[in-house]
C-alpha cells in the first residue's frame, strides 16, 4: 500500500485522503538499475485540522516524491509536509513474513529546530495505516506476482516495482 498512490481517495478519506478526487491522472515513472521512482501532486485533506463551517477539513496539495531503492526500501518525500522524508526498509524473515524498519525525518531549514511531537505524529500514523493494514492482511493470494491481477494506469508505480523485482529474480 505504500507505493499505491491510487488508494488515497478512497481508502484514507478518514485522513488526508480526498474523496472529491476519485481518479489519478497519468504520472511518469523513471526506472534505472536500482531505482524507481515518480513524483506525484496530490490535493490532500489536511488530517489534523478542524472541520470549517461546512464540516470539512481544507485541502491543500501534498507532493509525494517516491524513490524505491530496489530491493526493499522506498523513500517517500512529502507525506508528513514539505521537507520531510519517510524512509521503511522491508527485510524478508520467511517467504511470506517480514521485519519493517521505519523512520520519519524533518529538514530544520523547513520546521526549524521545533521538536518532532512524536506522540502526534504517531497518533496520526496509526489513524492513517489502520485501514490499509487490514486491506493487505486480508489478501490472497500473498504473491507479489499473481496472474490473475487487474492492473489501470494508477497502478503504474506498483506495477514498475514488481517488474524491477522480476528483473532481479524476485518472481517466485
Amino acid at each position: 500500500m505504500f507505493c499505491d498512490i491510487g488508494h488515497f481517495s478512497v481508502l484514507q478519506t478518514d485522513t488526508f485522503g480526498n474523496g472529491d478526487v476519485p481518479t489519478v491522472d497519468p504520472y511518469p515513472v523513471r526506472r534505472t538499475e536500482w531505482t524507481v521512482e515518480t513524483d506525484y501532486r496530490y490535493p490532500s485533506v489536511n488530517p489534523v485540522a478542524e472541520p470549517g463551517p461546512d464540516g470539512r477539513r481544507p485541502v491543500g496539495e501534498t507532493f509525494f516524491r517516491y524513490r524505491i531503492e530496489l530491493p526493499f526500501a522506498v523513500w517517500l518525500g512529502g507525506a508528513n509536509g514539505p521537507g520531510s522524508v519517510m524512509f521503511s526498509v522491508s527485510a524478508p524473515t520467511s517467504a511470506t513474513t517480514l521485519r519493517l524498519y521505519w523512520m520519519s525525518a524533518f529538514d530544520p531549514a523547513v520546521y526549524g529546530n521545533v521538536p518532532v511531537d512524536g506522540a502526534g505524529l504517531q497518533a496520526i500514523e496509526d489513524r492513517i495505516w489502520a485501514p490499509d493494514k487490514a486491506v493487505v492482511e486480508s489478501q490472497r493470494p500473498a504473491r507479489v506476482f499473481a496472474a490473475t491481477e487487474a492492473h489501470r494506469a494508477f497502478d503504474t508505480l506498483g506495477v514498475a516495482y514488481r517488474k524491477a523485482l522480476r528483473d532481479l529474480g524476485f518472481a517466485g
